[in-house]
């Protein structure tokens, strides 16, 4: 624009950037959700079915082909719905007829250009985040709208150029509306697994239940809260994705060669993300896969504990293990537990001096199952491969009268000595478990809780005053039998 009077050019006024009043996208995707529940709920429900069946047959199935092939159909089927989804919710906020059927139908059309955008979508977002996550965060806002662009426009719209023009303007919006969002899904998510452990009665079944009441009427929800918004985006950019310069910045490929770009660019990306995943493993010398034989540590190598053995007790099981060589790189073992009705092992003790661990406040008669990895002596980061597992069950004492056996050392503790430890075995020579809290000192300890006529066998270590303490080897087995504990003198 030019001054009349002097012909210099003046500056443009800048276009007032309009509110997105995202309170208003919220209760506008409540109200659509409400209002056709049942057709949300039900198109949901076999998405979801689909991705829970391909994680359940993710472990331990990775070299089975059949499972793998499994695992594809069940993707494509979940992706197929996911597409589905999205059309049905642009076709209702458009006040046009949107069943499930029809819903199927219209997304066969746009089906692998999903598929593909989708997939490039996250690769770019997961390579953005092993990059110290800040071009993570950035390149997953600017391209949010890849997947639902790449079903609702043309194939002549670039869905990446699109998004990225919806999300100008608003990035600090629509991340914070993200941030929000997904942080009350995992709150409520995470109450639907606490909540049921702290009534009297724990109940698993009751978690499990009220997980999956909440994913199905929450992932609905929030796929038609993500349509809404990119449609209101759209909205409120209307003037700048009208004109040729729009439709310059939007061009994108709808012939058979522009697909084979496409599909190259897919395999383009994820050879980068191969490659940026190698680097990190270099340079920060960390390890994404778990299951190997060995790591190196800084041109060490820690070799995986073998011959782990499991002895059960009252609400305990006591475990051993060959240490693994080479010993002066390691400084001790990280012990993993799973519970007879969980998938996934959790870390329940680390840092680990010594070739055995008792785990302690078990329920009787329930299967536990353990493993034991090594950790390295520079950092305590490095872990090797986890050992064989195995498995315990922790048994009630058979008597219903209390055993007992009094162990005598026949005179008190030297000056730098805080006392004595106490391991107990019902085998020779392996499984032992430390019975008392703290250093026992005086001249002997009575271990209660033990089974009438029952033979068992004890070993002592010395712990010093230091800071932090020192604990001796252990000393030489010797066994006793245990009798009535009234018989016995009760002295701590």
């Amino acid at each position: 624009m030019f001054c009349g009077k002097c012909g210099f050019a003046l500056p443009k006024t800048p276009l007032k950037k309009k509110p997105l009043n995202l309170w208003q996208i919220t209760k506008d995707s409540f109200r659509l959700y409400r209002k056709n529940f049942i057709l949300f709920f039900m198109m949901s429900m076999p998405a979801m079915a689909c991705w829970f069946l391909s994680e359940a047959l993710k472990k331990g199935n990775e070299n089975n082909l059949f499972a793998v092939l499994a695992r594809i159909i069940l993707v494509l089927i979940a992706t197929w719905v996911s597409n589905a989804i999205i059309i049905a919710v642009s076709r209702k906020l458009k006040k046009q007829d949107a069943g499930f059927t029809d819903s199927l139908e219209l997304a066969g059309g746009s089906f692998w250009r999903y598929l593909v955008f989708a997939l490039m979508y996250g690769l770019i977002s997961d390579i953005g985040f092993l990059l110290l996550v800040l071009p993570g965060i950035y390149w997953g806002m600017t391209y949010f709208f890849v997947p639902a662009a790449s079903v609702l426009e043309k194939d002549e719209i670039s869905p990446f150029a699109m998004s990225r023009e919806l999300t100008e303007g608003f990035f600090w919006e629509l991340l914070a509306y993200v941030v929000i969002c997904c942080g009350s899904f995992v709150a409520v998510f995470e109450g639907c697994i606490f909540f049921p452990a702290m009534l009297p009665f724990k109940n698993f079944a009751l978690s499990l239940l009220l997980m999956a009441l909440f994913c199905v009427s929450a992932i609905p929800f929030f796929a038609i809260a993500y349509v809404v918004l990119y449609e209101s985006l759209k909205k409120l950019k209307k003037k700048q994705l009208s004109g040729k310069s729009a439709k310059t910045r939007l061009a994108g490929v709808n012939t058979g060669g522009g697909c084979l770009i496409n599909i190259g660019l897919l395999v383009v990306l994820t050879i980068l993300a191969y490659c940026t995943v190698t680097i990190v493993k270099e340079v920060f010398h960390y390890d994404l896969g778990k299951n190997r034989e060995s790591v190196k540590s800084r041109g060490k190598v820690l070799t995986a504990p073998s011959g782990l053995r499991a002895s059960r007790g009252q609400n305990m099981v006591s475990l051993s293990w060959n240490e693994a060589p080479p010993t002066e790189y390691i400084s001790g073992y990280a012990v993993y537990m799973r519970r007879d009705t969980e998938k996934e092992f959790a870390i329940i003790a680390t840092g680990i001096k010594n070739n055995y661990f008792t785990a302690m406040g078990l329920l009787n008669g329930r299967e536990y199952d353990f493993k034991v990895a090594a950790i390295s002596g520079e950092d305590n980061y490095t872990m090797s491969a986890y050992s064989n597992e195995a498995a315990g069950v922790p048994v009630a004492s058979k008597n219903t009268i209390d055993g007992a056996i009094r162990i005598k050392w026949g005179k008190d503790p030297t000056e730098n000595i805080a006392g004595y430890n106490i391991y107990i075995s019902e085998e020779s020579g392996k499984g032992y478990a430390k019975v008392n809290r703290a250093p026992a000192n005086g001249s002997g300890y009575t271990v209660t809780g033990l089974d009438v006529g029952v033979k068992y066998y004890f070993v002592l270590t010395t712990v010093t005053k230091d800071s932090p303490p020192i604990e001796s080897k252990f000393s030489k087995e010797f066994s006793e039998t245990a009798q009535v504990a009234s018989k016995i003198e009760n002295t701590p």
